[in-house]
């Protein structure tokens, strides 16, 4: 009996806990010149199996990100076309920010060893490109960590 309850939870724990061998994963940005103008397209993927599952998958999320871009600007063809893979990771945790306010070019991106460290980057990325009267509105809008990563 005792040898069940055993068994019970290490297979609890393995379905509640990230799968360290999906950790593979990737952010796709589509960048346009006037961003305060056209928005911003980001697809993230995290735990994949291979950095090119994650990459597929992140160009496909950056491609189709719904009805508006980060920035809250309408999604269009341009910013889908642009999306290319700018990092693949392992184990590691991504961040993104942006000025909520439509019309603003405040974005930005990073990749970290932890959430804290991706967050404080990807903030700091979007203050620079928001310009001095609107650095203070730069939000972080998601973060996550692939793998172990925390």
């Amino acid at each position: 009996m005792r040898h069940i309850r055993v068994l019970d939870g290490l297979l609890l724990a393995v379905a509640f806990c990230p799968n360290p061998a999906k950790a593979d994963g990737a952010v796709a940005v589509g960048l346009p010149a006037n961003v305060a103008k056209e928005g911003v397209s980001i697809g993230v993927a995290i735990n994949f199996d291979t950095a090119d599952a994650a990459s597929a998958d992140a160009l496909k999320r950056c491609r189709n990100p719904g009805p508006t871009t980060v920035s809250g600007t309408p999604t269009t063809t341009k910013t889908g076309r642009l999306c290319k893979v700018y990092s693949s990771f392992h184990d590691q945790c991504y961040a993104y920010a942006f000025d909520p306010q439509d019309g603003t070019p405040g974005f930005g991106w990073a990749v970290a060893d932890t959430t804290h460290d991706a967050e404080k980057e990807a903030l700091g990325n979007c203050e620079n490109t928001a310009g001095p009267g609107r650095r203070a509105a730069c939000k972080v809008v998601k973060s996550g960590c692939d793998g172990t990563a925390k």
